[in-house]
């Protein structure tokens, strides 16, 4: 795997844009999405971030394994 500190630190904030899918979440419930459709996103939700902070362990791991982090 090949990255730059650059491209690690997209990664983090893209995993961190999970806060801003949460907000959705919220939005739907005031606008009255049912409790299935709550769950589906949340579902989704956490599938996501699941990926997103696995990409994120995985570009960290290889970066101190290459000492491209310290």
């Amino acid at each position: 795997m090949s990255f730059d500190r650059f491209d690690f630190e997209q990664a983090i904030m893209i995993a961190w844009s999970g806060t801003d899918d949460l907000d959705l979440v919220l939005e739907a419930m005031d606008d009255g999405a049912s409790q299935n459709e709550i769950r589906n996103m949340l579902i989704g939700i956490k599938f996501l971030q699941d990926r997103k902070f696995r990409k994120v362990f995985s570009m960290l791991e290889a970066g101190v394994a290459d000492r491209k982090i310290l």
